[in-house]
């Protein structure tokens, strides 16, 4: 990761270490201050950007994390080779709510704009659009995992 507001020639890059194997996808908050990285590990790991400490690890995957992204209320949302969708409510939360039954593998998620609604695709050459009890205000999110 590049400094890109003092990025000169000579600049060298943030190096964010923790996985075992590929980093299959990362992400960054809305206010830039954290960033998440899926890997072929099966982890989530949250960075904190303004800290120099090491990620916070976040399991439940089984095999490949796919797609992460941020979602309502700096929700963490992944997907996985295991066929699930996982949302950690907020960066602290440490027990996602998890969605099952896709009968596939879940390559991609996208929150939609009007955050009731999630967008995932599938290595069985579908997208589904479907409804989010998980992306509400975060104490009902909460009250879920």
């Amino acid at each position: 990761m590049w400094d890109t507001a003092n990025l000169t020639d000579s600049s060298t890059p943030r190096l964010l270490r923790g996985h075992r194997g590929l980093v299959w996808s990362v992400a960054y908050n809305p206010d830039g201050t954290h960033l998440i990285s899926g890997g072929s590990d099966g982890t989530v790991r949250l960075w904190d950007l303004t800290q120099p400490d090491p990620p916070k690890v976040r399991r439940g995957h089984q095999g490949f994390v796919w797609h992460t992204t941020f979602g309502p209320n700096n929700s963490i949302i992944a997907t996985g080779q295991d066929g699930t969708v996982r949302i950690w409510p907020t960066i602290t939360a440490t027990e996602p709510v998890t969605y099952t039954g896709f009968a596939a593998s879940v390559e991609t998620v996208t929150p939609s704009p009007n955050e009731q609604q999630l967008l995932t695709t599938h290595d069985d050459g579908t997208a589904r659009i479907w409804h989010c009890h998980a992306c509400g205000p975060t104490e009902d999110i909460t009250a879920l995992a």
